[in-house]
């Protein structure tokens, strides 16, 4: 159902409060059915805003943020919201203690906490930095996960714009706790946010359906970094690792196979260990394609075969207008155009029988076209 659709729902029910709250509700859980399959098995889960609804975290990301944390420990959430983690953590720990400086979603969490039968999870209302800061409590775990928005809905992209200001109090998060875990936005530097948490920090970058989902920071650490993807083996590296990797370098040939590093790959920026950790060969210093003669077991992210090579011009050739016939995906790296522009210029169909992948790419002075099928 459409938002629109919602909208005129409440234009009907309006002064009927007990109508508006049940719409409420059938919206929040069709926005997130794919979201949260296994929270919204409980018929006693309530949504307080719509707002909750679209910011929560998913089930499947709460469950791995779960595994941060060792069984039976004492954890602080100091920014509840819907409370999807603290409720999958609560599965493992002995205690948590959520908090919510809004007091309709902190009570909406105190509702769902009992509904899901978790009667170890205390929810407080409160500025939960104040109250850190107050209480005089000290836990094995600290998570927070801040708001990743501001007053006018710009996104922000450093921890230090985030609310709360994770740098600011982060001698009092690591004071009173053993472990601090923040939940953080896909759009922040890796290496930036190593040095706004101090240098000590891991960093998860977690990847599902072709998309970095999120980066979860962990303090203290090594400086470790992992790129977690479903069905695959964790890569994990160091910035000082890819700093002195050397990414030997080829130029593609027709029967190559081609290896395109997923989006949470890319934004962890292994660019050069890539081609070392898998033996593989990079396209360009700034074109981050790799190239193989063989599959690669746990490469983060997918390969194809390069069926035609040929260098970019106005006019493409006889043998590339037919690989073309059918239409393909278009995808460009390091290159003058669009993906947009370039099938444009080509008269390209996007799309077509989805075997087909077209990339415009640079290696070195050379501006080429590769044609690609799935392996």
């Amino acid at each position: 159902m459409s938002n629109q659709k919602y909208d005129m729902m409440r234009l009907r029910a309006a002064g009927d409060p007990k109508r508006l709250e049940e719409i409420l509700q059938e919206e929040c859980r069709e926005k997130t059915r794919d979201k949260l399959p296994q929270t919204l098995l409980c018929d006693g889960f309530r949504f307080p805003t719509r707002l909750s609804a679209e910011q929560c975290t998913s089930d499947s990301l709460a469950e791995q943020h779960s595994l941060l944390v060792k069984p039976g420990s004492d954890v602080l959430d100091m920014t509840c919201g819907l409370a999807i983690d603290a409720f999958h953590i609560a599965r493992r720990a002995a205690r948590v203690t959520a908090i919510d400086i809004d007091p309709k979603v902190a009570d909406a969490a105190r509702d769902n906490a009992r509904a899901l039968g978790l009667a170890n999870v205390d929810v407080i209302c409160a500025d939960s930095v104040v109250w850190l800061g107050e209480s005089g409590r000290r836990f094995d775990v600290i998570f927070i996960d801040p708001a990743r928005r501001s007053s006018d809905g710009r996104r922000l992209r450093a921890l230090a714009d985030c609310s709360p200001d994770v740098t600011s109090c982060l001698s009092l998060l690591k004071e009173r706790s053993d472990k601090l875990i923040i939940k953080a936005s896909p759009m922040l530097d890796v290496a930036m946010t190593v040095k706004e948490l101090g240098g000590d920090a891991d960093i998860m970058v977690y990847g599902a359906k072709g998309e970095c989902k999120e980066l979860t920071a962990i303090v203290p650490g090594n400086g470790l970094i992992t790129v977690t993807t479903p069905g695959r083996t964790d890569f994990s590296f160091t910035l000082a690792e890819e700093a002195a990797a050397k990414a030997p370098q080829a130029l593609p040939a027709e029967s190559d196979l081609l290896f395109e590093p997923s989006a949470a790959a890319m934004k962890a920026g292994a660019f050069n260990l890539l081609a070392t950790r898998f033996r593989l060969k990079k396209m360009d210093k700034n074109t981050h394609l790799y190239l193989g003669d063989a599959p690669v077991e746990d490469f983060p992210g997918t390969s194809r075969r390069i069926v035609r090579v040929e260098r970019y011009s106005k006019h493409i050739s006889p043998e590339m207008k037919s690989l073309l016939a059918d239409g393909a995906d278009v995808a460009v790296r390091n290159f003058l155009l669009t993906a947009e522009a370039l099938a444009s210029k080509l008269g390209i169909t996007r799309g077509g029988k989805g075997r087909r992948r077209l990339y415009g790419v640079r290696c070195g002075s050379a501006k080429l076209l590769l044609m690609t099928v799935a392996d």
